[in-house]
């Protein structure tokens, strides 16, 4: 079973552990920083980084170097998927320090703006691929009743999340919706708007967390609430929770983010 963890109480653990596993789509230069310290004080460190951007060079330049400056440090860190044919896009925020399990549904970024669980020494009722992981956050979804419903993620596309929404709001269920700045563009603006037409009420945050909350349940991960039709297998997490500190952190991040939000656009941004 998953609980809340923070920042904090996850640096601690690579600080101190003997053996680090760390996957992350992007690597922060703090993180960066707190990994090269564990293999210089003699932890067996190994990072696994996205290698595969569609178009985003920079991003894609930054992994490399991240990598490069690990490997001089005796780290095991490599890309993954970076020629198209070693494996499923990496999307995963996990670490692993000393065999127990931290999950981000964001990107590993300081100041407490993810929200970090712990899992455990075991990963047991935790999807690890997009597919799994969106599938169990639509049946929460659409079990839900009699409840307000809040979601929240970077992007919405037509997958089994959309669905669920849709299908509530055409019940009359009170569905809340909120998307990321990234989310109102391009195809992703044409999902969010077709929800909102559904009833949904879909506002923009400066905030691109993924979770939902039904009342006394929710789901907490890092896949987008977009299509997995070309990537199914692609490296993600997800969970569902009644833990309820867990869930109270959710719903509060989900009121703050909500107040800060804005009305989605009539157009998607260019």
């Amino acid at each position: 079973m998953i609980s809340l963890s923070s920042a904090p109480e996850l640096l601690h653990a690579v600080q101190t552990a003997r053996e680090v596993d760390f996957a992350a789509y992007i690597l922060s230069p703090g993180m960066e920083r707190t990994l090269e310290d564990a293999a210089r004080r003699g932890a067996r460190v190994r990072v696994r980084l996205n290698g595969c951007f569609h178009g985003a060079g920079a991003l894609l330049r930054a992994n490399r170097e991240a990598v490069r400056r690990l490997r001089a440090l005796n780290v095991d860190a490599r890309l993954v998927q970076s020629s198209g044919n070693d494996g499923p896009p990496m999307h995963l925020k996990l670490a692993l320090c000393d065999g127990i399990a931290y999950l981000d549904d964001c990107n590993w970024r300081a100041g407490g703006r993810d929200t970090i669980v712990r899992a455990g020494r075991s990963t047991r009722g935790v999807q690890l691929d997009k597919r799994d992981a969106l599938d169990a956050e639509g049946a929460l979804l659409r079990n839900a009743r009699h409840v307000t419903v809040e979601v929240e993620t970077e992007s919405a596309g037509y997958s089994p999340v959309y669905s669920a929404l849709k299908w509530l709001a055409q019940r009359g269920v009170r569905c809340r919706l909120l998307v990321s700045k990234f989310g109102v563009e391009g195809s992703y603006y044409a999902a969010a708007r077709h929800l909102a037409d559904a009833g949904v009420n879909v506002r923009v945050a400066d905030s691109d967390e993924k979770f939902a909350v039904c009342g006394t349940r929710g789901w907490i991960g890092s896949a987008n609430a977009t299509s997995y039709y070309l990537h199914p297998d692609q490296l993600d997490w997800g969970a569902r929770t009644s833990n309820p500190p867990l869930l109270r952190a959710l719903h509060q991040k989900f009121a703050n983010n909500w107040s800060n939000s804005k009305a989605l656009p009539q157009q998607a941004s260019s």
